[in-house]
């Protein structure tokens, strides 16, 4: 009796409460750029 659980919580959650599932659609975030990850490297020095 091997039982899972698939939990869903955030946007894909509309009852809020851990009790349903939406499909939604959200913008996907911007693709950093290499130049940017050497900038920040640089100054964490």
């Amino acid at each position: 009796d091997n039982i899972e659980r698939l939990e869903i919580t955030g946007v894909g959650d509309p009852s809020g409460r851990g009790l349903g599932f939406s499909y939604v659609r959200v913008a996907p975030k911007a693709p950093v750029s290499s130049a940017v990850v050497k900038k920040k490297a640089a100054a964490a020095r």
